[in-house]
């Protein structure tokens, strides 16, 4: 999965335009295939908002994709997901 969200205006506050989006990719044959990919906007909102809503829209979608297709893990004690940043 991969996440981006930005507003114009950085600093912490919620007054300017900003947008989310992600994709969701596989590796195939030492080929990335893109699965699916999102985006959106708010007229009023924050870069760390707008960061935050791409990672919980991008899992939200997995979620409900995984319901739709009665996905159940193979050792259902371990609920862990692993995130990687790369902070720029």
């Amino acid at each position: 999965i991969y996440t981006d969200g930005s507003s114009m205006n950085k600093i912490n506050r919620n007054d300017s335009p900003g947008g989310w989006a992600f994709t969701i990719s596989i590796l195939n044959n030492n080929k990335m295939k893109r699965l699916y990919e999102n985006k959106g906007g708010e007229n009023k909102t924050s870069n760390n908002i707008m960061e935050l809503l791409a990672v919980i829209k991008s899992l939200e979608y997995l979620k409900d994709q995984l319901n739709e297709n009665n996905y159940q893990p193979l050792n259902s004690n371990n609920n862990e997901i692993t995130v990687c940043s790369d902070s720029r």
